[in-house]
């Protein structure tokens, strides 16, 4: 909580604190050896946890909108090349589901640096389209959205008769209609967790 005097300070004065960007992600390397990814990933995840319980603690309301910039985290057209920074979307997910009222949104910026990114990332504080994951690509906007693809054109997914498949969140509506899809694609060995522990037994 040693973010919260520094917040706590801005919030007491005007024009009052409206948002919080988050862009020590951009300072990992895109090449990054195995050794080095646990160390990236507490420079960026861990940073992030300890930035938003401080704002929360601070009591600001309205609650400023939490913002995560990266770079190169997201396979736009097949582009991945920031593995480093790509955990940073997964907890922003989480804060996005678990703190609402504090989120913003998540930008993956180009690979490249020959580009104005500071106007990208203030054009979208600035947004009133309610896009919150949006990358940038060769100076064109990206926003996430689910789309059918054409099933008879895909291979059929295989899986290994000997293995186990473990669900998290596998006991809640989602999980248990996965589980069944899978059991009817031939799979044996399945573990299946939730956070709320056992249903009932008669569920």
């Amino acid at each position: 909580r040693h973010h919260v005097p520094a917040l706590q300070q801005i919030s007491a004065n005007t024009p009052p604190l409206r948002g919080l960007v988050h862009l020590w992600g951009l300072d990992e390397p895109q090449e990054i050896t195995q050794a080095d990814l646990v160390e990236s990933t507490r420079r960026g995840c861990a940073t992030v946890l300890p930035l938003l319980q401080s704002a929360i603690a601070t009591q600001v309301s309205p609650p400023p909108a939490l913002w995560l910039v990266t770079r190169a985290a997201q396979a736009v057209r097949d582009d991945l090349s920031a593995v480093a920074q790509a955990p940073l979307w997964g907890l922003g997910r989480v804060i996005a589901l678990e703190h609402p009222e504090w989120w913003g949104g998540m930008v993956d910026l180009d690979g490249k640096t020959d580009v104005d990114e500071a106007a990208h990332i203030a054009a979208e504080l600035l947004a009133a389209d309610d896009e919150d994951h949006i990358a940038f690509r060769d100076g064109v906007r990206y926003v996430s959205r689910l789309c059918r693809i054409n099933a008879e054109s895909q291979a059929p997914p295989v899986f290994a008769a000997d293995g186990t498949l473990l669900i998290t969140g596998g006991l809640g509506y989602l999980g248990l209609s996965l589980a069944h899809w899978l059991v009817q694609q031939g799979v044996r060995h399945l573990a299946l967790t939730s956070r709320r522990g056992l249903p009932a037994r008669d569920q």
